[in-house]
């Protein structure tokens, strides 16, 4: 831009045409309606569907080890 201001050309010959306001237009004229609410949804025939089970993550491992019965220490 710097450039082109200094040349004093115009920028509108150097941007393509697919910034333009006409070809916005075209690529949003089909908009989607707007539904008011969950009593206009459509009725589907298809089971509910459900969440994944939950599966608890790994937990932060113990401090210390879980000694066996017959050996010798504290705890």
């Amino acid at each position: 831009m710097a450039a082109l201001e200094f040349r004093q050309w115009n920028p509108e010959n150097y941007v393509d045409e697919c910034y333009s306001r006409s070809a916005y237009e075209r690529c949003y004229q089909n908009a989607i309606s707007v539904i008011n609410g969950i009593e206009m949804w459509p009725e589907v025939e298809q089971e509910e569907v459900l969440p994944p089970e939950y599966k608890r993550g790994p937990r932060r491992p113990k401090k210390l080890r879980i000694r066996e019965f017959d050996e010798l220490g504290v705890g």
